[in-house]
């Protein structure tokens, strides 16, 4: 799929989380400088959720939104961030994360 880089990007995540206070103290304050410093901004960042339809087990639900993909990317890639991440992946049992763009009908086409 190619990304119109007029288009946000967006970094949607699922984490288990198994080590809830290295998580809150070295995680997320660190974390979310590098999501500004990219020009991001946490949309959703939800321990207490309403699940409708389905099953939803996880811990904590994440909707980052970026200028772009590319910003998402990049910040997901910073080296900033690389330290953050393998916290994020000690402290959790799984971490599930994609980056993808706003919708457009023209995905579908």
């Amino acid at each position: 799929m190619s990304h119109d880089t007029q288009r946000k990007g967006y970094v949607i995540a699922v984490d288990g989380i198994t080590d809830v206070d290295r998580f809150m103290d070295e995680y997320l304050p660190a974390t979310g400088e590098t999501i500004a410093d990219h020009d991001g901004e946490v949309l959703v960042g939800s321990t207490d959720i309403d699940v409708i339809e389905g099953d939803w087990d996880h811990s904590l639900t994440v909707v980052l939104e970026f200028p772009s993909v590319e910003a998402a990317e990049e910040w997901y890639n910073d080296d900033s961030y690389q330290e953050l991440r393998q916290v994020r992946h000690e402290t959790c049992e799984y971490t599930d994360l994609i980056i993808t763009a706003s919708f457009s009908p023209d995905d579908f086409d």
